[in-house]
């Protein structure tokens, strides 16, 4: 029997090589005197700045998101367009704190740097779960299975220290329990800018 895959739900990654040590030591001690306020809808905090990658200290950064997010459109089959981050803030969770299950609003595509070297899982829910009408009991051991992705509740990603995530904003994520203190990411959303869409359905963002 031939099976097929239909319609992936893409994530991407790669390593900010040019990123070096120093700069996520910068990065880090920036945040921190930026000063973290407590996130109510988690354990964690996040910076009050909602534009954090505008600080002239990101510039380097925010480069490498802007023309890897149009890599990430580009292996969607979509034309080439400019994008815009349109919100960035850093986050913060110690030992035993997490960031529950959430999507991002009023945002296309979203994604996370990661400038600590111990990072908690990220996970990503299969959206397709909650269109099945009835909850059927599934075999263990499936899940992050390479070989058989149609049978995935959820997938977890380990982030390593300068890894860059993108993924639409529509999907569901959760971070895990941290095992360390002092998690640091930055994360944030993008969406098109100038004229999107049809001749007769023109968007002017």
């Amino acid at each position: 029997m031939e099976h097929i895959n239909l319609f992936p739900t893409v994530i991407s990654s790669s390593f900010l090589k040019d990123i070096s040590k120093n700069e996520i030591e910068d990065y880090i001690e920036f945040l921190n005197e930026e000063g973290w306020s407590k996130d109510q809808s988690s354990n964690g905090y996040f910076t009050e700045n909602p534009m954090i990658l505008d600080e002239l200290i990101f510039s380097k950064l925010k480069n490498n998101i802007l023309n890897l997010s149009k890599e990430y459109f580009k292996n969607l089959g979509f034309i080439d367009h400019n994008f815009r981050i349109c919100n960035s803030w850093g986050n913060l969770i110690n030992k035993d704190e997490s960031i529950p299950s959430h999507i991002h609003r009023n945002s296309l595509i979203s994604g996370c740097f990661y400038l600590s070297s111990d990072n908690s899982n990220i996970y990503f829910e299969n959206p397709l779960e909650k269109k099945w009408l009835f909850s059927m009991e599934k075999e263990e051991g499936n899940d992050n299975n390479p070989q058989k992705p149609q049978t995935w509740t959820q997938y977890g990603i380990n982030p390593k220290q300068n890894q860059l995530i993108f993924f639409p904003s529509w999907l569901t994520h959760i971070t895990d329990e941290s095992k360390v203190d002092g998690r640091i990411s930055i994360a944030f959303n993008i969406i098109p800018k100038g004229l999107v869409g049809t001749p007769t359905a023109f968007i002017n963002l």
